[in-house]
């Protein structure tokens, strides 16, 4: 199920709100939480609530993985449109011309799905090698005759595993030998 998005300007205009509705310490807390969720991002406060226009280059620690530079321009292109976007690369930087209101919610958006990508590929890369150990039998028997009944969360794994079994190649060691 699919979370209903909340742009960054959503949340700082909902902020905003309460700190100029809510109650006594409401309130200061909600301008304090604005102004420090601006300031961790290097935006101005006043920029993102008065909607400033001015564009800037700002500049945007993507890495060197291909991977991520694709997710990068996906992420740009969800939150700018797909209009062209002019940029500027240099080795794991990428420069943009954007106004203070799409920078912080661009960063935000691909801070979390960088994060969450990399946590995934983690996991995925760990899957990958059991699974290609299992399907050409590159293990060692540790059987000790007892069995231990598996968590929820360990099944769920075993089942991705051997979903990945299923997708691999079928080479075999002996053959590839007798084909040089």
């Amino acid at each position: 199920m699919e979370e209903k998005y909340e742009s960054f300007k959503q949340k700082i205009l909902k902020l905003n709100e309460l700190a100029l509705r809510g109650e006594e310490g409401e309130a200061i807390n909600a301008r304090k939480a604005m102004v420090r969720l601006c300031s961790t991002l290097g935006v101005n406060l006043e920029d993102i609530l008065n909607e400033s226009e001015q564009k800037k280059e700002y500049v945007f620690n993507v890495g060197c993985d291909h991977l991520l530079k694709e997710l990068f321009f996906m992420c740009s292109e969800k939150i700018l449109g797909d209009g062209e976007i002019w940029y500027k690369e240099k080795n794991s930087h990428i420069s943009l011309e954007l106004t203070p209101s799409q920078y912080a919610e661009l960063f935000t958006y691909f801070d979390f799905h960088k994060e969450n990508f990399k946590k995934e590929l983690k996991a995925t890369r760990k899957r990958l090698l059991l699974a290609y150990l299992l399907k050409h039998n590159i293990y060692v028997g540790n059987d000790d005759g007892t069995d231990k009944e598996l968590s929820s969360e360990e099944r769920r794994n075993a089942w991705k595993t051997l979903q990945m079994v299923d997708g691999l190649e079928n080479v075999s060691y002996l053959k590839s030998l007798e084909d040089k």
